[in-house]
């Protein structure tokens, strides 16, 4: 079995409210993100957006798209900080 979502957060953090950590998921197609942003750099495209009012990103990775949704309420994070996120993130 292959995993396709992945959830971190700081072992103090032990709570089921994922809104409250990174969620990392690979799917076959993108999401559809409100207030989209679109950015091409390093070959790849970029959507960042907000999924269900959190802050998110995603970027195909050969054929599959990665999608990380941000923890709410927390350290802001600027377009450019999790562009590089994503651009360092492989899929397998």
């Amino acid at each position: 079995m292959t995993a396709t979502r992945v959830v971190l957060s700081q072992p103090e953090m032990r709570t089921a409210d994922s809104a409250a950590k990174v969620v990392l998921q690979a799917a076959p197609q993108a999401r559809s993100l409100q207030q989209v942003r679109v950015t091409d750099a390093s070959g790849k495209t970029f959507h960042i957006g907000t999924l269900d009012g959190r802050l998110s990103g995603q970027v195909k990775l050969s054929d599959q798209w990665l999608l990380v949704e941000l923890p709410t309420g927390t350290v802001e994070w600027p377009d450019d900080v999790l562009r590089r996120f994503l651009n360092s993130c492989t899929v397998n």
